[in-house]
């Protein structure tokens, strides 16, 4: 509980100054803005300052004109998903970060590319209950439990110095992949080939 409490302000002192900041430059844009205007703002925002926009209670979320801070609907995802993934690592231990870690982020990102075409599905609602947004959480957390554990299986062997030119090498040239995503053009990778570069982010998170 101490532990919590101590990240919970650090997270959360930043946080609020962030959508401070950004609600003081939102209603001097406008020409002219009441009290009672202000606190209609301030309690249209009011699932933001928790981190719970991404729990649903709007369906349909405009990031940038809903939200203060459009990016911080993933640290919303995050600590929504964090919830049952916690739970499920505690419950299941290696099975979880080496079997069943692996096959949710899988089947999570097939079922998002087939269904949107793209990994990039956010506020979505997916089985008319939870948003796309926190299933993208959970298959990032997965793939780093599921990394975690393979580093884990290779520590040992690295360490003699067994295969450690071959992840040498590897690092290499998924730093060139992954740095090739922000030169090629988007009409050259279609959106739906985008869960490839999950290969070579994740080696490099590996080494």
């Amino acid at each position: 509980v101490k532990y919590v409490w101590r990240k919970a302000i650090n997270l959360f002192s930043l946080y609020l100054l962030a959508l401070i900041i950004m609600f003081v430059v939102r209603t001097a844009q406008k020409d002219s803005f009441s009290f009672a205007e202000t606190i209609k703002e301030l309690f249209h925002f009011k699932w933001e300052f928790f981190m719970l926009q991404m729990l649903g209670f709007n369906q349909a979320p405009a990031f940038n004109k809903d939200y203060l801070l459009a990016t911080g609907w993933f640290v919303s995802s995050l600590m929504i998903a964090l919830v049952p993934f916690y739970y499920l690592a505690r419950r299941f231990g290696k099975t979880f970060s080496g079997v069943i870690a692996p096959i949710s982020m899988t089947l999570i990102n097939a079922f998002i590319i087939q269904n949107y075409g793209t990994i990039n599905a956010g506020n979505e609602v997916a089985f008319g209950m939870v948003m796309s947004g926190n299933l993208r959480a959970f298959a990032g957390l997965s793939a780093g439990a599921f990394v975690f554990r393979v580093n884990e299986w290779l520590k040992d062997s690295l360490d003699e110095g067994k295969g450690r030119c071959f992840f040498q090498i590897m690092d290499v040239v998924s730093w060139i992949i992954a740095v090739s995503l922000f030169v090629f053009p988007k009409d050259v990778l279609p959106g739906a080939d985008m869960v490839f570069w999950m290969v070579p982010f994740s080696f490099v998170l590996l080494n």
